[in-house]
């Protein structure tokens, strides 16, 4: 049983929509946490990085990032589902990473925006991972 209704299901088979997205998520991703790794003594600088250093260090977010993207598209060269776990997953790192920028005092709402669309993005693409292609 999936949540994906049945004739996004079928549509799902043929195409490549959901590996596209995968690369492009996986790629984002993976350079997103290069750049909090490499960036972190600046990012310390905004009240809402700062917040979200508290819950784990820079290193943390960023080789999660990284690690989940790297995995999602070598996963992805074995099949979709295999793919969809790292996916999965790098969804509630994402969210993970929004939550601390509400609890910021003075946030703003575009970052919260941001990493919560990349979050349900990510997630809806783990979903149509699910999917299995048609066999030939």
């Amino acid at each position: 049983m999936t949540v994906i209704p049945t004739a996004w299901r079928e549509k799902l088979t043929d195409i490549w929509l959901a590996e596209t997205f995968t690369v492009i998520i996986a790629i984002v991703s993976a350079t997103y946490g290069v750049v909090v790794i490499v960036t972190a003594h600046d990012l310390l600088k905004a009240v809402s990085f700062r917040q979200a250093f508290a819950w784990a260090p820079p290193y943390v977010w960023g080789l999660t990032m990284v690690v989940l993207g790297v995995f999602m598209l070598g996963l992805l060269a074995h099949s979709r589902l295999a793919a969809a776990v790292p996916a999965g997953l790098l969804a509630l790192a994402w969210i993970a990473w929004a939550l601390p920028i509400i609890q910021s005092p003075g946030f703003l709402w575009t970052a919260f925006v941001i990493y919560a669309g990349m979050a349900a993005f990510t997630l809806a693409t783990a979903l149509a991972l699910l999917v299995p292609r048609r066999k030939a």
